[in-house]
């Protein structure tokens, strides 16, 4: 079995051995594993069952996350980001759910959980940062609301204001730009009405669903809703060899920098088919957390 290490803050990461418990990195309060960044992977197809097995202890060990059943999780998705064809010449990308989040599903969804990203080793060296923002510690300083007002408030949202991934408004209020959960529970909305402009306009109106044109005007934007991105952020710089699992629902992500074409594998993993009474977790615990109760 091949040794892989946890990349911490330390000069020297702690050697374990894949598949035993380990210590990932955790949000600002110590509380709930986050993401886990292990380097000394030698290839996709390691990163891919790395990726699985760190996802099933941080499934396990979390205690909301764990009344899904891991034996479930699979790889939804596997890709090489950006796509050669188009590349990615942005210096931006917004704090985001993977694929999305359904706040209220109505049928059974897939359930994105986790964001694997590898670079391999023989990839020249990342100009790009990925950017993780704890939902915990976004919320940590602003909580003061009744959960059933949170609620009230993000349901109404989807219904007046809808998002990028509601296409048919059938998707279960599913939610991917974190922004978008800010501005609902906001006295006045300011974010792009996807309920009231044509569909061929969304991708320009929304600035391609990011809704800012900078990681200036996004911090900005929080800032002024009290949430303090430089607080709770971290900028992880893969290097060649390493491994980045993000928890694609206690933690938000997004990018600072350009990539080059297919710099990084992505895979997505997670639950397919989940019915929506036992969807609806993401839900709880996000109005939870937003409430200040979770």
């Amino acid at each position: 079995m091949r040794d892989h290490r946890i990349v911490t803050d330390r000069d020297e990461p702690e050697v374990v051995e894949a598949g035993q418990r380990k210590n990932c990195r955790t949000s600002e309060r110590g509380r709930r594993p986050e993401f886990a960044h292990v380097d000394g992977i030698p290839d996709a197809g390691e990163a891919e069952r790395a990726a699985m097995r760190l996802a099933v202890e941080m499934l396990d060990g979390d205690p909301i996350l764990a009344q899904l059943d891991s034996s479930r999780l699979v790889v939804l998705g596997r890709s090489r980001i950006p796509p050669e064809v188009s590349g990615d010449a942005s210096q931006f990308l917004a704090l985001h759910f993977e694929r999305g989040q359904p706040l209220f599903p109505t049928k059974p969804e897939t359930l994105y959980l986790f964001l694997a990203l590898f670079m391999s080793p023989d990839q020249p060296a990342s100009r790009a940062s990925t950017r993780i923002a704890s939902v915990e510690g976004l919320f940590a300083e602003c909580r003061s609301a009744e959960v059933r007002d949170v609620e009230a408030k993000l349901r109404g949202y989807g219904a007046s204001h809808g998002s990028s991934w509601d296409w048919d408004g059938d998707s279960g209020g599913r939610v991917s730009c974190f922004a978008r959960v800010v501005d609902a529970l906001a006295p006045e909305p300011v974010l792009t009405n996807f309920r009231q402009i044509p569909k061929d306009q969304w991708y320009e109106r929304s600035k391609a669903a990011n809704e800012f044109e900078s990681l200036e005007e996004e911090r900005e934007f929080y800032l002024k809703r009290g949430l303090d991105l430089d607080a709770v952020e971290h900028a992880v710089v893969l290097k060649p060899g390493e491994l980045l699992l993000i928890n694609n629902v206690r933690a938000v992500h997004g990018r600072g920098g350009e990539r080059e074409p297919e710099e990084l594998h992505q895979f997505l993993i997670g639950i397919p088919d989940v019915p929506p009474e036992e969807a609806g977790i993401v839900r709880r615990w996000l109005t939870s957390t937003a409430a200040g109760c979770g």
